[in-house]
């Protein structure tokens, strides 16, 4: 892919291509993040290392992503959301192909860290192509439902399609990245009750409702005996999940109508930042109750304060009605 290949005046003129290609990096990008914690136990039968060394195959990426966010969205801004995307999407293929091939361990980590550099420039030119091709605020919130459902579609599927790659080889899993993934099928499916609701009802209403559902299913894994029936614990969850996949794509549709166009790389950075690390802290916090408690008696703790912490954002964000309508763009 040339580095020219999606400039500004092309993406305006074919949004849904750009469109297309937005959902295809935010897709992959969200795809590997997840799909590689199921090969651990092969990739150590395989390559050996202790578990500081199996750490890194998966930190060595989301450390790279995070810390990139806000650097790459501005290069987005200066450079073009189309150059940053190309070069991003070449680099993010090249460490595929070196992780496929890795013969050693620290191959694969560095890999893996070239890897995560690639996704840190694709995230937030992902977006700001879809911000350059869609002017009309109803037609954008549309088309960012699409990729923020692609992205929790590639969450979901991850761990899946890892483990079913891994039983055939678990290399197999970095070469996935080279295909033109089926995932927009999948995306159609599940976008157009989010993309109606958001139309009809507006974002707010849609980020509060998801933040609502989001309690709810936490609520009800709280109060869970803890034999519960493994079935009965995945449908409870299934309130969780839709919630989330209800509450990014109106936030980020929110902070983007807001946002004039040039700077929507480093809106889109700053965004994506804020994720990383609200999952970073999310993975300690747990932790440490983990830790500090009871197995149970900890995870009860964590589900049931942020339950609560979603309720208090419920509150915050019906505050951002007077927010719904977008500034004039310059």
């Amino acid at each position: 892919m040339s580095l020219s290949t999606l400039s500004p005046s092309r993406t305006v003129a074919r949004p849904r291509a750009s469109l297309a290609v937005a959902m295809l990096g935010f897709f992959a990008v969200a795809l590997d993040a997840q799909i590689v914690n199921v090969a651990l136990p092969e990739i150590r039968n395989d390559l050996g290392g202790g578990l500081s060394g199996l750490q890194w195959i998966v930190t060595g990426y989301t450390l790279m992503f995070s810390a990139l966010q806000l650097f790459s969205g501005t290069f987005s801004d200066r450079a073009g959301a189309g150059r940053a995307y190309g070069l991003g999407m070449i680099l993010f293929t090249v460490a595929s192909l070196a992780c496929g091939f890795s013969p050693s361990l620290p191959v694969l980590i560095a890999g893996r860290i070239l890897q995560g550099i690639g996704a840190a420039m694709i995230t937030p030119s992902s977006l700001a192509l879809i911000r350059e091709a869609y002017q009309d605020a109803a037609s954008r919130g549309r088309a960012i439902v699409y990729w923020g459902l692609g992205g929790s579609v590639a969450a979901a599927a991850g761990p899946v399609l890892g483990g079913v790659l891994t039983e055939i080889d678990w290399r197999l899993i970095f070469f996935v990245n080279l295909l033109f993934l089926p995932m927009t099928g999948l995306v159609a499916i599940l976008n157009p009750l989010a993309a109606r609701l958001m139309a009809r009802f507006g974002n707010v209403a849609m980020i509060a409702a998801g933040q609502l559902l989001m309690a709810l299913g936490l609520a009800g894994l709280w109060v869970l005996p803890a034999d519960a029936p493994a079935l009965l614990v995945a449908l409870v969850m299934v309130p969780v999940g839709v919630g989330g996949s209800f509450t990014v794509p109106p936030i980020i549709a929110l902070v983007m109508d807001h946002v004039p166009a040039q700077n929507a790389g480093t809106a889109s950075g700053v965004i994506n930042t804020a994720r990383q690390v609200g999952g970073s802290l999310g993975v300690a916090i747990y932790g440490a109750l983990l830790a500090g408690h009871d197995f149970m008696a900890g995870l009860r703790l964590g589900l049931g304060t942020t339950a609560v912490v979603l309720v208090v954002l419920i509150a915050a964000s019906l505050r951002l009605r007077h927010a719904e309508a977008p500034r004039p763009q310059t």
